[in-house]
């Protein structure tokens, strides 16, 4: 069975393997059952992989799935979920139904299909493919897509709501699936409480403080540290178990490492904050170890970040949790403000995405558009931004931690359904650059220190100096030309 992957399938299937464990009238293939849960009071919960709350950070996976199993109805199990963390799958059968969700960003996969009349939920098709001796079905068309060298560059984007084998569909963030009919249903976005927008920033930094709490309290943890915003933010909210986490980042043989910012800047904190830190140049991917993925993922890349994954595998801790930054390009508006909202159609958006040539992948946004573009006006938020978290986050920003959970599990502490929500209802010219404000404030709550580092550069930072001042007033005019030009092309 593969590392960090599960399956569930109707007991009656034709697999011949003999199941992990069973749940109501399913059989349960797991690597280990170390990765799952069980619990049943009032409901009947199981939870597959790494969940953290950060309200009650001595609560392990299975003091969550006691308190979900608790509760009398659905809701109340979503509305738990929201303020939980991790990269996990969580089901439960509640007042007659049976229904299944993901982590906030989706990063533990949840594919579904119904196949030879069998129902097949699984984190990996190519479990599916192992354990009922089948093989990937492509059409055509997605069998060029994959073989293009250009598509491959890009890191290979997909975009919908059905996988690239089209049996499997994904259940995508903020959605439920009702596992009797494999049908996915909407939920909404949590409920923010009237708060100023500072104050919701300074309870985000809380979170993420908290997270760190949790987590350092459960597992052993690795954090890279780079110079962007992303990485200051989760460095500074760490900072009081820096003593019990190992700080590294990647350096590659095209690196020139005394300019290079991701490599220069963590080596001044790291030496300023007393840290823990190691700079890694992993060796070349073995072609066994590239044989070895392509069994477990679909599709499979080849990329240079493919060499940290390698690294992983033959010399960090398999019990260690890797903490990254993913989910919060969400609340950092990555596709734009929210001018677009009202006229931003699919095409648009897959050229924003930089894929708008590949039609197969233009008619999967045009799928995820139809179900999404009323609610993200019902729920307050921008369409963009919800297609950031729907299908970047969670198709393709998902793909990676798939691909590293043969060496390694990872969590990132921005993925938390409620956190995402309350960032992204703060105005957009807090979120988005060149200031970042948001980011900004996080780091001010936590450790205000970290302000005097530059960000994504290896030159001091100096805010009131005529040159930087002018750098940044020409920074703002640059966005906003863009901005027009982006609202000219897409008004077309």
């Amino acid at each position: 069975m593969f590392k960090n992957q599960f399956l569930l399938c109707d007991q009656h299937s034709q697999c011949e393997a003999e199941p992990s464990t069973t749940w109501e009238d399913f059989s349960i293939y797991v690597d280990t059952t170390d990765n799952i849960s069980f619990s049943k009071n009032t409901i009947s919960v199981l939870l597959i992989g790494k969940i953290v709350d950060y309200r009650s950070i001595d609560h392990t996976r299975q003091d969550i799935a006691n308190t979900l199993a608790s509760y009398t109805n659905l809701q109340d199990v979503i509305a738990h979920t929201d303020h939980c963390t991790g990269r996990y799958v969580l089901f439960c059968a509640v007042n007659g139904g049976i229904y299944a969700l993901t982590d906030a960003c989706a990063l533990k996969r949840l594919l579904f299909g119904r196949i030879g009349g069998v129902r097949i939920m699984t984190s990996s098709e190519c479990v599916y493919y192992s354990l009922f001796l089948d093989k990937a079905r492509l059409n055509s068309e997605t069998q060029s897509l994959l073989e293009d060298q250009v598509y491959q560059k890009k890191e290979s984007p997909w975009f919908g709501l059905q996988s690239v084998d089209s049996r499997f569909h994904f259940l995508l963030p903020n959605h439920i699936l009702d596992v009797a009919k494999l049908q996915p249903q909407r939920i909404s976005i949590p409920k923010i409480h009237q708060q100023t927008n500072l104050q919701k920033v300074q309870e985000a930094a809380y979170i993420l403080q908290q997270t760190f709490a949790t987590l350092v309290d459960k597992y052993p943890l690795i954090q890279p540290l780079t110079a962007g915003w992303d990485s200051r933010c989760l460095f500074s909210a760490s900072l009081g178990w820096k003593d019990r986490i190992k700080y590294y980042i990647f350096s590659y043989s095209n690196y020139k490492e005394e300019i290079t910012p991701d490599i220069v800047l963590p080596k001044i904190l790291s030496k300023d904050y007393g840290i823990t830190f190691s700079t890694i140049t992993p060796k070349p991917t073995s072609s066994e170890f590239l044989d070895a993925l392509k069994k477990q993922v679909l599709p499979t890349r080849h990329l240079p970040k493919t060499d940290n994954i390698y690294h992983h595998f033959l010399h960090t801790n398999k019990k260690a949790i890797n903490i990254n930054g993913n989910g919060a390009e969400i609340f950092r508006c990555y596709y734009g403000r929210p001018l677009f909202n009202s006229t931003i159609s699919p095409l648009s958006l897959a050229y924003l995405t930089g894929v708008a040539h590949w039609k197969l992948l233009v008619n999967g946004i045009e799928a995820w558009y139809k179900i999404s573009k009323g609610y993200a006006k019902e729920n307050h938020i921008t369409i963009t931004d919800l297609f950031y978290w729907e299908q970047r986050m969670a198709l393709w920003g998902s793909l990676y931690p798939l691909e590293q959970d043969i060496a390694i599990d990872e969590i990132s502490p921005f993925n938390n359904r409620y956190m995402i929500s309350l960032l992204c209802s703060v105005p957009v010219h807090w979120r988005t650059g060149p200031t970042y404000k948001v980011a900004r404030e996080i780091v001010r709550a936590l450790e205000p220190g970290l302000l005097t580092y530059p960000v994504n550069s290896i030159h001091a930072t100096n805010f009131i100096s005529k040159q930087n001042i002018k750098n940044r007033i020409t920074a703002i005019l640059e966005f906003r030309i863009i901005i027009g030009l982006l609202r000219h092309i897409m008004r077309r």
